[in-house]
């Protein structure tokens, strides 16, 4: 990613600056049509002279800031103010200047604001239209990851070195309540509070009673249960409330995002995740490569896409 960015800021250089007045103007290349004149390469030359060397250098960088725009509109990409902002504030965190010193700073050395704002959002939308264009040639296949990850564990416990990575998984059951205009929020409380008074006093069981008057009809035919899970899994009340009610106790009624519950934990146990672990770190490390690998050719996959002739 080091040479994208590289990349980045030798190409994105100021596209609105004035171009210099040539003897001679024309057409010296053509990107899927459109002209590339002499008098355009003003702002890739940077204050050099024409000469061919740099003429040549020039015209190359002209036709990577064409395929980055076309790259823009092919990928859809837009940028959010608060990404714009974001940027500005790391910029100021670096040379640890308020917004006014630094628009002061720029002034000082020659710089229009203004135009420093332009570039800088044209760098940060080319960069994301690049990142979405490699990130959407990434694949990684499931059975490269996992074999990779099987070999990564094998050679951390060869070593010694395997975490002992475990979660705590939760065997849970429930009884949903949804409100209705006829049904509100206080009549599924109470419905409930008298629901979890007939179990604890051993009118009904818990079981029966999911399947007597609980909503979730997914549960239903387990009783209620849900099955073993970990907390992450569940709207956070509702992992909340399942992690803190005492082992076959009955919790007080709660609102998650879809409806009152009482929920009822039946067992707990330990889960070794340490395949997941290894797994993720597998594909983090396969999709990597391929992110180098894809920036590295980048430019190179944008020319070949395109139709680019260069004139005498």
């Amino acid at each position: 990613m080091k040479k994208l960015t590289t990349l980045l800021k030798t190409i994105l250089v100021g596209s609105l600056l004035s171009t210099s007045a040539f003897a001679m103007d024309k057409v010296i290349a053509t990107v899927d049509g459109n002209p590339i004149l002499i008098s355009t390469l003003t702002p890739y030359l940077q204050g050099q002279k024409l000469t061919e060397a740099n003429k040549k250098q020039a015209l190359e960088l002209a036709i990577e800031d064409i395929l980055a725009k076309k790259l823009i509109q092919t990928t859809g990409v837009q940028l959010a103010p608060q990404e714009i902002q974001a940027e500005l504030m790391k910029v100021f965190q670096r040379t640890g200047l308020t917004e006014s010193q630094f628009i002061q700073a720029l002034q000082m050395q020659g710089v229009d604001p203004k135009q420093y704002m332009m570039n800088l959002q044209k760098n940060l939308i080319t960069q994301k239209a690049m990142q979405s264009y490699i990130f959407s040639k990434v694949k990684v296949l499931p059975s490269v990851a996992k074999e990779l990850a099987q070999k990564m564990k094998q050679n951390d416990e060869n070593n010694g070195t395997a975490p002992d990575i475990k979660v705590d998984e939760y065997q849970v059951s429930h009884i949903l309540l949804k409100t209705n205009p006829v049904f509100n929020n206080q009549d599924a409380y109470q419905e409930l509070l008298k629901i979890k008074s007939d179990i604890e006093d051993n009118k009904i069981s818990f079981k029966d009673a999911a399947l007597k008057y609980s909503k979730d009809f997914a549960s239903l035919g387990d009783d209620g249960s849900l099955g073993w899970n970990v907390p992450q899994a569940y709207d956070p009340v509702f992992a909340q409330m399942m992690v803190t009610t005492p082992l076959n106790e009955i919790s007080k009624p709660f609102q998650t995002n879809f409806g009152w519950h009482i929920l009822k934990v039946t067992d707990t146990r330990k889960k070794d995740v340490s395949d997941n672990y290894y797994l993720n770190i597998a594909q983090q490390q396969l999709a990597n490569e391929q992110i180098q690998v894809i920036s590295q050719g980048l430019m190179k996959d944008l020319r070949s896409q395109a139709q680019i002739e260069y004139l005498p």
